[in-house]
């Protein structure tokens, strides 16, 4: 009786053990098809999430990339035996190459094109921004050997070396004469269409602003609004801002003893000087108000043309044969891809 009594009991026993270990197989079984359907042992055909694009106004962030908020115009880059206007909103040739001829070619704008020109050279040439061919220029412009930047998109020219002239003419870009004005000696461009009397340790406005008095020192900058003359004595130097309407201001800009350009922003607040540092060419770029340094870059032509304002935010310069374009609200640095071998001078004409 034992027996069939043990078999009875342990009947039910066995069943039980039979439907977990039945169970644990299909438990088991179930987890491995997720691991096969969910675990990625099957690639991923899913195509991968597109880029955000760039709204109108964002700017890239590939420091290669042209900005896509430079202000309208046209940017004039010489280099590679020639001179080429890239459109300022895309980066794009916008005016037919002109040769470049050798070192010292100066880029002059007028209100209808650009004077390609040498001093002391008879080579001048005018590039037109309207995408016709460069031609050779007529009238006073053919016989002038120097230019200065004019008022209303016109240009001064001179028959004599900039250094000596004292007789300048008033030309547009067919050549045709508006007016000359005589002046009392050498002068130099004030950053606006006038004139600038640098003599020994002063500067004088002589045109239009014929009354102004003289500013003792020396010139380390112009611009459209305004130019920065730097007075010493007794080893102490004072900078000061003259405004176009005669106002002064003393400023806490300081610039090295070796500078040999400097160029105002439009609104005069912020400077680019091109100076040596330590036996290094560099431009130097900073807040005018409060001597603040933005941003020094490596500079080896050393040269008035080496950096030019587009606006009150954005600067074109060459640093180490590249051109750069400086942004001074968000200090961002591009270094477009321009294929230009060796930049030369720059120049801009706003839209």
């Amino acid at each position: 009786m034992t027996g069939p009594e043990q078999l009875v009991d342990d009947g039910p026993r066995l069943g039980r053990r039979r439907t977990w270990v039945v169970l644990a197989v299909v438990l088991v079984v179930l987890v491995g098809l997720g691991v096969l359907r969910f675990g990625g042992s099957q690639p991923d055909t899913a195509p991968a999430p597109a880029p955000a694009p760039t709204l109108p106004g964002e700017s890239s962030t590939d420091p290669r990339a042209w900005p896509d908020d430079l202000p309208p115009g046209t940017l004039l880059v010489g280099g590679g035996g020639q001179v080429v206007g890239l459109d300022a909103s895309t980066g794009a040739l916008a005016i037919a190459p002109v040769g470049l001829e050798p070192a010292g070619t100066v880029l002059t704008v007028l209100a209808d094109g650009v004077l390609v020109w040498r001093p002391g050279g008879r080579g001048t040439r005018l590039l037109a921004v309207d995408g016709l061919a460069p031609r050779t220029v007529r009238g006073g412009l053919r016989s002038a050997t120097s230019f200065l930047p004019g008022p209303d998109g016109r240009v001064w020219a001179t028959d004599t070396s900039r250094e000596r002239a004292t007789t300048w003419r008033l030309i547009d870009w067919r050549g045709r004469t508006a007016r000359t004005v005589d002046v009392p000696r050498p002068v130099v461009g004030d950053g606006a269409g006038g004139f600038l009397e640098v003599g020994r340790r002063e500067v004088r406005p002589v045109f239009p602003l014929v009354e102004r008095r003289a500013e003792p020192g020396d010139l380390v900058a112009t611009g459209p609004d305004g130019h920065v003359v730097r007075s010493c004595a007794e080893g102490e130097c004072r900078f000061t801002l003259v405004r176009r309407d005669g106002t002064t201001e003393d400023l806490d800009t300081a610039v090295g003893d070796d500078t040999s350009a400097g160029t105002l922003s439009p609104g005069n607040g912020l400077l680019a000087v091109t100076e040596k540092v330590g036996g290094r060419s560099t431009i130097r770029v900073s807040v005018v108000a409060t001597g603040e340094v933005k941003e020094i870059f490596p500079s080896t032509r050393q040269t008035a043309d080496d950096a030019v304002w587009l606006d009150d935010r954005w600067l074109a310069l060459l640093s180490e044969e590249r051109l750069v374009l400086y942004d001074t609200t968000e200090e961002r640095v591009v270094t477009p891809r321009v294929s230009i071998d060796g930049p030369g001078p720059l120049a801009w004409r706003p839209a």
